[in-house]
């Protein structure tokens, strides 16, 4: 989950981050304006990552981690949910 005060720049960050090469068996869903898009004045946009193999999973959210800091972007934040019950 990507987010900050500024859509623009949430929206940048995370479609720039998450546009790394995938490795065979692994699928990217979004990004996407979350479920609840702004939440106390801060855009929410979020993306699945899917992989039967959790190393491979692992290393494509280390990936995303690094080009989201790389980015050099402080008002946006990256929160990762390892296995989430829900997508709200």
């Amino acid at each position: 989950l990507w987010s900050g005060a500024n859509r623009d720049e949430v929206i940048q960050v995370a479609e720039s981050s998450s546009s790394a090469v995938l490795p065979q068996g692994c699928r990217l869903l979004g990004p996407s304006e979350a479920a609840i898009p702004r939440l106390k004045d801060s855009w929410r946009f979020n993306a699945l990552v899917t992989s039967a193999d959790h190393r491979i999973l692992k290393e494509v959210l280390h990936r995303i981690r690094e080009r989201s800091q790389e980015l050099g972007r402080a008002s946006v934040r990256l929160d990762t949910d390892i296995d989430p019950r829900s997508m709200m």
